[in-house]
């Protein structure tokens, strides 16, 4: 078989190069039109990859409490959130959604201090802490949960189990201001923008934290196609749980002895 370099060359109408998004969004396209995608086999698509990576980590840390959450996801059904918001209805889809093994590793982790990076309608912070004894959630996110483009999950009975602080992480004044909350915290579960720079500045950060007794950081959409070389920039113990937790991809590191990047990180 005859391989072919293709030199491809994108510009947007402004004449400025293209976006993460705007790439992944002509990835989607191509796959529609000359890889003839049946959509209407599907809810919902998006741009990914599939690789293998150079090094590849330890695991061994992760394996007996993932064992363990997915048996236990496997037999709870949440009831938290409001069934009568769109969202609702992933609640206690598993596989296929990390609401799910997200409540049961809080549990099989032994995490009491939890930290989510993107409120967004409350369900993730809820369903964490479903049926778990928690010391604290805190959440973050750059707008008020009550003022969220969609409807909130959140009620006045619930805001006092969960605490919401807003701005914007990925700054390093705010980081810093909040330096204690993430640094104490046992379980981190970022569910950010995927814009190709959050997470990246994030990740430059969190190798500030301290060295904990245990302590994981939770990764949710990982198959982004603008997320791949975040995930595998890792060095530390981690593992891609997508086939139990979101199916735009759930990963889980632990991040004990700090986040640890590989030398040709990104």
């Amino acid at each position: 078989m005859t391989k072919q370099k293709v030199d491809l060359k994108i510009t947007t109408s402004d004449g400025l190069p293209p976006t993460q998004k705007t790439i992944s969004s002509l990835i989607k396209f191509l796959q529609v039109k000359y890889f003839q995608l049946n959509t209407r086999l599907f809810r919902d698509y998006r741009s990914s990859l599939i690789y293998d990576e150079v090094e590849q980590t330890n695991q061994q840390s992760l394996i007996k409490p993932l064992v363990e959450a997915i048996k236990i996801a496997n037999e709870t059904e949440l009831s938290c959130g409001n069934h009568e918001i769109e969202d609702y209805i992933f609640l206690n889809k598993f596989p296929g959604e990390h609401y799910l093994i997200l409540n049961s590793l809080i549990s099989t982790t032994g995490s009491k201090n939890i930290v989510e990076i993107g409120t967004a309608t409350g369900l993730s912070s809820l369903a964490m802490h479903e049926n778990n004894e928690i010391l604290s959630i805190t959440t973050y996110d750059i707008v008020d949960w009550f003022n969220y483009s969609e409807k909130s999950h959140f009620t006045e009975s619930n805001m006092n189990k969960i605490k919401q602080i807003i701005g914007d992480l990925s700054k390093i004044d705010f980081f810093e201001k909040n330096f204690d909350i993430l640094d104490q915290s046992d379980f981190i579960f970022m569910d950010g923008p995927k814009d190709g720079k959050f997470e990246y500045d994030m990740f430059k950060f969190f190798q500030k934290l301290s060295k904990k007794k245990f302590k994981y950081l939770f990764i949710d959409d990982i198959k982004f196609i603008h997320m791949t070389n975040l995930w595998a920039s890792i060095e530390s113990p981690k593992i891609d749980l997508s086939p139990f937790g979101h199916w735009t991809g759930s990963g889980l590191v632990d991040i004990s002895e700090c986040l640890k990047l590989k030398k040709q990180n990104v």
